[in-house]
């Protein structure tokens, strides 16, 4: 291979590479952390599905806009993934997620829906949500449900 064709390959390689990293950049590493910094923590432990007591709470007046949460605690460690009777989790509708499957590491950000059980309805509200796994934990972004009394629980 002469000099001429081996500067011409490493330049044709070079050139394809940024090409294709400009075509398809990396996701910054902001985008890799979402959710799993700088959230909000739900730690209380009337929020957990077991809690029965007779005082009502409503998620519409703790997250007032959408933001990044994470279970822990006396709350449980992860959002609850079956449909509970009501008023369990401190609240009328408890809030459960509808799919019962939470993501693995590699799946990132994904879209789940959260129901509430109301009327003999285990989703008679519902409302859709961002959840990630960040490794020993998972994040929700939440924003307020669609009325009150309405909970998310954890397990």
């Amino acid at each position: 291979m002469s000099k001429f064709s081996l500067i011409f390959s490493i330049s044709l390689f070079l050139y394809e590479l940024l090409l294709s990293l400009y075509l398809f950049p990396f996701p910054k590493f902001a985008d890799l952390a979402e959710g799993c910094t700088g959230y909000k923590w739900l730690t209380d432990a009337d929020r957990h599905h077991t809690f029965t007591a007779p005082q009502i709470k409503c998620d519409r007046n703790k997250i007032t806009k959408k933001s990044w949460y994470r279970f822990a605690n006396d709350s449980g460690t992860q959002m609850l993934t079956t449909c509970i009777p009501i008023l369990h989790c401190n609240t009328h509708a408890p809030g459960w997620l509808f799919s019962g499957k939470h993501p693995e590491m590699h799946e990132g950000i994904v879209l789940r829906r959260v129901c509430f059980h109301w009327s003999n309805n285990c989703c008679y509200f519902k409302t859709d949500i961002r959840v990630r796994s960040c490794g020993s934990f998972y994040a929700y972004e939440l924003g307020p449900p669609p009325t009150c009394q309405l909970r998310y629980c954890g397990e």
